[in-house]
């Protein structure tokens, strides 16, 4: 997928995934904030048709009220008069003012008179055994009644719940005592539910134990009415909601009220939020397309045509391209700088293969497998002949089976140590100096290596002669050592001679002092031949570890303790590396007089090795760290500090003595860079 369609991609998902966002967001918060305020209006609602039951409550007391405190009723229950029945309780009478239940008890709750009316009123019927004894085992309802007032209030009855009121029954001037308990009912579900229904415009119901069994509201809500005055909202559809609150009628008994109400402000609610979402939606697909045109306008096609542009520029290598983008922003001065940088990198390829061409050797340039990507002619002459093309071929394919192996090894010690790698090869009656250079990616690995080789055919006849004529020397210089060394040997012999049969004592005084000047001479002999020695093999990579423990071995260290660390270290040095470390041991032995240990190490400062090598002597004073280098000081034994430091400077090397006077001697020798390196141990 190509940027422009991406990007499109990702603006649009961009855009849903925002209205999405929102409208969940507006959505929760809404319906959230909806709820709540059904929840409250639903609270509302519950509490104003408590407060209109307890309305009908007090109307059906006050008409008990009525009743109760009238001399006809205060004298029935003295006399038990069928008179008044006849004339009082007959169901017209009691439909009138809407009374489903009549008892009149004694002060004993032996009930005396007893109806029993349905919802129509049509007829009456005895009051059954279990609606006396649920009126008679109602303490608040019985006498004496608990209120001289009279009580009221909701007693599930076997008929169904009823508001029912007690009071005593008095005379009409609510003198006494009382003679017994009127208690009158009203059923709830029939003509207060339906009045209050019409009155409220809201759809009430009951529900307790008994109705139906466990009765008709879910367990689950019964169980969330966990005490009096809970409320559990339910929503019955889109268009109703139900509460459920529980009350605890006369008896204790729950008695849970229903009240089902439109959901006016819900559906508004609704309606709004969905409205605005729409308008939302149209918001971000307009906005979406505006933003979607002007970016592929003003970025995505005039990117595509840049892209264009610069891919072309594959089938034309050398060719450097106009601008096609107008105007001043970033898209086209980004344009500029690539042909810009085109340019550079043309030039500068230029260069480059100008200054290879111009080697006067084989030079070029392949990858890490070897295929080459560049070499001048020299190189291609070479490896197949004037005029031919070795680009894109690999070297590999070029050499014979013989010599493959070896340049390979070459090729590989590049690669794993990311150095220069350097050799000589002889081809015929010539010989050439092979270099491998390793180029590095950002990551410093080896990605491509580059090739030169010099024909140093004339520096090497003229090292051999140099080296013949060396040899010459020194073997012209060995027969006058030995020449002179014979003639001091001889002269030695005269003197000894000369000093037996030498009486006087000046004669003597001067035979001694021959003897001296004999023993400076074979000083200077022994001196010259050391110094004659260097540089007559040429250096090479030793192992320091290796040369010390042969160095020690020509000495006597049972005196002192060695501490040697120097595994793993080799350093490129004169083949008479050796004598220096015997100078230096053999220098602590003789001069650290009390020395107990002798110890060697290196550390590593920047690009240098530091070797050193030291003692717990008395180490050597400020004023000589200079001079013990100087011909003439060093130890008495096979070597000497001014001998040790010329060996060292033939592959560059220096020394010095770094101890603190009183705390040990400390020589340092500073390998520079690439003269030391490092080997598995």
């Amino acid at each position: 997928m190509n940027l422009r369609n991406r990007s499109l991609l990702i603006l649009s998902l961009t855009f849903f995934v925002f209205f999405i966002v929102i409208a969940a967001v507006s959505l929760s918060v809404t319906l959230s904030g909806l709820d709540r305020i059904e929840h409250q209006r639903m609270a509302d609602s519950i509490n104003q048709t408590r407060s209109a039951i307890g309305q009908e409550s007090a109307s059906v007391l006050s008409t008990a009220r009525d009743w109760g405190w009238w001399d006809d009723t205060y004298q029935f229950a003295a006399d038990r008069n069928a008179e008044f029945i006849d004339r009082n309780t007959d169901p017209s009478a009691l439909a009138t003012i809407r009374i489903n239940l009549f008892m009149i008890l004694d002060t004993n709750n032996t009930l005396v008179h007893g109806i029993v009316l349905p919802p129509d009123f049509e007829t009456g019927s005895p009051v059954s055994a279990e609606m006396e004894a649920l009126v008679r085992n109602t303490p608040s309802l019985v006498s004496p009644v608990a209120s001289e007032d009279g009580v009221s209030g909701i007693l599930a009855t076997p008929d169904g719940p009823m508001i029912i009121a007690a009071v005593p029954v008095m005379r009409s001037d609510r003198t006494g005592p009382a003679r017994g308990t009127l208690v009158m009912g009203r059923l709830l579900e029939h003509d207060p539910l339906r009045r209050i229904s019409e009155m409220t415009d809201y759809d009430i119901a009951a529900d307790w134990q008994g109705k139906t069994g466990a009765g008709t509201v879910a367990p689950d809500i019964r169980n969330r009415l966990n005490y009096e005055g809970a409320l559990v909202v339910v929503p019955v559809n889109e268009t109703h909601i139900t509460g459920y609150s529980a009350m605890k009628d006369l008896s204790g008994q729950e008695i849970i009220l229903i009240v089902t109400t439109g959901r006016d402000l819900y559906r508004t609610g609704y309606a709004n939020i969905v409205t605005y979402l729409a308008l939302l939606a149209l918001w971000a697909i307009m906005t979406g397309l505006i933003m979607v045109i002007v970016v592929d306008r003003t970025v995505l096609r005039r990117m595509g045509v840049l892209t264009d542009h610069v891919r072309s520029l594959s089938g034309r290598p050398e060719s450097v391209p106009q601008p096609v983008l107008t105007g001043n922003d970033e898209l086209a001065e980004l344009e500029k700088t690539i042909i810009s940088s085109r340019r550079d990198l043309l030039m500068r390829e230029e260069q480059l293969r100008v200054f290879v061409n111009a080697m006067p050797g084989p030079a070029g340039l392949f990858t890490r497998d070897g295929r080459i990507l560049l070499a001048n002619p020299v190189f291609t002459r070479v490896l197949k002949g004037p005029g031919e093309d070795v680009t894109g071929t690999r070297i590999q394919s070029y050499f014979p089976p013989a010599e493959l192996e070896k340049f390979e090894r070459f090729i590989q010690e590049a690669i794993r140590t990311r150095d220069v790698v350097q050799f000589e090869n002889d081809a015929g009656d010539k010989t050439f100096l092979m270099s491998y250079y390793p180029v590095l990616d950002n990551n410093g690995d080896v990605i491509q290596l580059g090739f030169l080789a010099f024909d140093i055919s004339e520096r090497k006849r003229l090292e051999n002669a140099l080296q013949r004529l060396t040899k010459k020397i020194a073997l012209l210089n060995t027969v006058i050592f030995s020449d002179i060394q014979n003639k001091v040997f001889v002269q030695t012999g005269y003197i000894e001679l000369l000093k037996s049969r030498a009486t006087d004592p000046q004669m003597k005084s001067f035979v001694e002092k021959e003897e001296a000047i004999i023993r400076d001479i074979q000083g200077s002999l022994q001196f010259a031949r050391q110094y004659n020695e260097m540089g007559m093999s040429p250096p090479r990579w030793q192992n320091v570890m290796e040369v010390m423990l042969f160095a020690i071995s020509h000495l006597d260290l049972e005196t002192v303790r060695r501490d040697f660390r120097l595994e793993g270290l080799f350093i490129y040095a004169d083949s008479l590396l050796e004598r220096v470390f015997i100078a230096l041991i053999e220098n602590a032995i003789i001069h650290a007089k009390g020395a107990t240990v002798i110890r060697a190490g290196y550390t590593l400062e920047g690009d240098e090795a530091v070797i050193f090598i030291g003692d717990d002597g008395p180490g050597i004073p400020e004023d000589r760290k200079d001079t013990i280098f100087e011909k003439g000081f060093g130890s008495e034994g096979s070597g000497s500090l001014f001998l040790s430091r010329e060996i060292l400077s033939v592959t560059g090397m220096t020394i010095t003595e770094t101890g603190a006077p009183g705390k040990g001697a400390r020589f340092e020798i500073r390998v520079p860079k690439g003269s030391w390196r490092f080997t598995a141990k």
